[in-house]
């Protein structure tokens, strides 16, 4: 889609500026940035803080003198601002700069040198200077709402020490701060898994303060920027890779067939629907390049798919079968004289998960064997496994992306999938990794909360029931603000902070009753909030809540330890054997 300038925008274009700016560049005394309060909260998920992570960590240690490293690019930010004022209102760009603060900030908790500690400090706070004209303040304010917890937590020189020590003291009171906290964990997380030294995070945040860059786009009037931000994030212009893709393969058939082709084209493009459509090519170019994309969808499916050098066979040998197998994934309605209930169902579960990354490997291996439904089926039941036993350990995008790429190769080559040492399988290494992050105290909240626990019900009711995964909750056993005496006596504040987000304190449940039943005491609770006024609940998994007479810190880990096995199980996992019988 075309966006054309009027005459009045014309007349403002010499209000639009646009410049490559270092972050050293960005938080400096050229500007002070406001997310105004008509902005939408800051959503930024664990996972885009790690991938971003992620992606710094392979630019900067690159095996190249620093001084060659490539830059980083961040993207553009859209703003309002007059010349010569430092005052920015950011239009779009906003989740950007709040990560890019957290990241400092997580980098100067964990470096140790105090002089650096001060340096990156200037990035995230300016000092007042009365020879300069500048009051002390904050680079970077938030909405109103959130800056205070901003403060707080991120920009305050001690504020993760702080938190740290006593995490118990601050306020969270929305979903924007909750994630700017768990960003800022996730992202400390990865440091050590990474295992970084003092020179490596000094390099890192080297290199984010010069080489990462943001192209900056200023306009003096507030309407030519909202129009800015219309044109870069028109939703019209991706629809243009299945058009343009459409005219390059077509017109290399010869005349007399192009009307067939055309019409074959147009009907899976109908079948799918535009947004699907557009979707496919997406998933089309990860079957293809097996890797993470580095440039843009459509050079990539012109390097690695190469439509055009057989576009008969194109259409008729990828286009149309893979079409065929995304429609049956998307409307769940693949059909076979067996398993087509359990295919189905797999479609069902898979669509669990917080990402569709597992797509292209469902639609690259039902398209090779639509017509080999015990096939299908073997695979989708093992796709789900590793699909969540990789949420269960909370691997990273990039490293995920890897994995169903070498999936992705074994399946082109049709190399055993199932062999040991097959990226499809679980392994000992995976089944650790899935340990460790399921005994974490801050479970709750994760996106894979909620897929794994409908995983470990159906676990413990032996399949024997199809649960409404949409209806279902997850709820609290030791309340999250406990007021009743029976929890206030039996926890302490140190127990509170370990158990309470832990899994072995979360259940799903059907009904939710009103709010204060959630402070009855346990059995109280159980029946009147978790079942239905004391009858069965249909979940097995809140009917064996009633096998403890009371919940204490000791059952919660054991239960915990319970859970995991049941995952571990389902999974066909070794259970950990040794744990169960010391806390039996």
């Amino acid at each position: 889609m075309t966006t054309l300038l009027t005459t009045q925008d014309t007349q403002l274009v010499s209000s639009i500026s646009a410049d490559k700016l270092a972050v050293k560049d960005i938080f400096s005394d050229n500007y002070l940035f406001t997310i105004p309060n008509y902005q939408r909260p800051y959503s930024w998920e664990e996972e885009h803080c790690t991938q971003l992570l992620d992606d710094l960590h392979t630019f900067a240690f690159k095996d190249e003198p620093f001084d060659e490293l490539p830059p980083y690019f961040l993207g553009s930010a859209v703003i309002i601002k007059r010349e010569h004022i430092r005052n920015a209102q950011i239009v779009d760009g906003q989740q950007r700069l709040t990560t890019l603060t957290i990241l400092l900030s997580c980098l100067r908790f964990s470096i140790a040198d105090r002089g650096h500690k001060e340096t990156i400090s200037e990035f995230i706070f300016q000092k007042g200077n009365k020879l300069k004209g500048t009051s002390a303040t904050y680079r970077l304010r938030t909405r109103t709402r959130d800056q205070e917890f901003f403060n707080t937590l991120i920009q305050e020189e001690n504020g993760l020490a702080n938190y740290f020590a006593k995490p118990d003291q601050i306020d969270i009171k929305n979903d924007a701060q909750s994630q700017m906290l768990m960003n800022a964990k996730a992202l400390l997380e990865e440091f050590k898994r990474k295992n970084y030294t003092q020179d490596q995070l000094e390099l890192m945040v080297t290199y984010i303060i010069q080489k990462c860059v943001i192209v900056m786009v200023a306009s003096t009037d507030e309407d030519m920027a909202f129009r800015i931000f219309n044109v870069l994030n028109d939703r019209g212009k991706d629809l243009t890779i299945a058009d343009i893709l459409k005219s390059e393969v077509l017109e290399k058939i010869e005349e007399k067939d192009q009307s067939t082709y055309t019409e074959k084209w147009e009907d899976c493009e109908t079948k799918l629907g535009s947004n699907h459509f557009k979707n496919f090519f997406g998933y089309l170019r990860a079957i293809y390049a097996k890797k993470k994309a580095e440039k843009s969808v459509i050079t990539e499916i012109r390097e690695y798919v190469k439509p055009t050098e057989n576009p008969k066979g194109f259409v008729d040998n990828v286009l149309i079968p893979f079409t065929n197998a995304y429609h049956h994934i998307l409307q769940v309605d693949y059909k076979a004289v067996e398993h087509a209930e359990i295919i189905n169902g797999q479609f069902r579960k898979l669509k669990r998960v917080g990402h569709t990354d597992w797509m292209p490997s469902a639609i690259f291996f039902m398209a090779r064997h639509v017509n080999a439904p015990d096939k299908v089926k073997d695979f989708l039941l093992q796709l789900e496994r590793t699909t969540l036993g990789m949420e269960a350990m909370k691997t990273s995008l990039n490293e995920r992306l890897e994995r169903y790429a070498k999936i992705n190769t074994r399946i082109e080559n049709s190399t055993d999938l199932y062999i040991g040492g097959s990226e499809f399988m679980l392994s000992s290494a995976d089944r650790t990794y899935i340990i460790a992050s399921l005994r974490s105290p801050d479970l709750y909240g994760k996106r894979l909360v909620k897929p794994i626990l409908a995983r470990i019900e159906e676990e413990m009711n032996d399949h024997s029931i199809t649960i409404h995964y949409g209806g279902l909750n997850i709820e609290h056993i030791l309340p999250q603000t406990p007021i009743d005496h029976y929890w206030t006596s039996r926890f302490t504040t140190d127990e509170k902070l370990k158990f309470t987000n832990s899994l072995g304190n979360l259940s799903l449940i059907t009904v939710r009753k009103n709010s204060q039943a959630k402070n009855y005491d346990f059995l109280k609770k159980v029946n009147t909030y978790f079942r239905e006024d004391g009858k069965a609940s249909n979940l097995a998994m809140v009917n064996r809540l009633l096998d403890y007479s009371e919940w204490k810190g000791e059952y919660i880990e054991k239960r915990n330890t319970v859970l995991i096995n049941l995952l571990l199980r389902s999974f066909g996992l070794p259970e950990i054997i040794a744990d169960v019988q010391k806390s039996s």
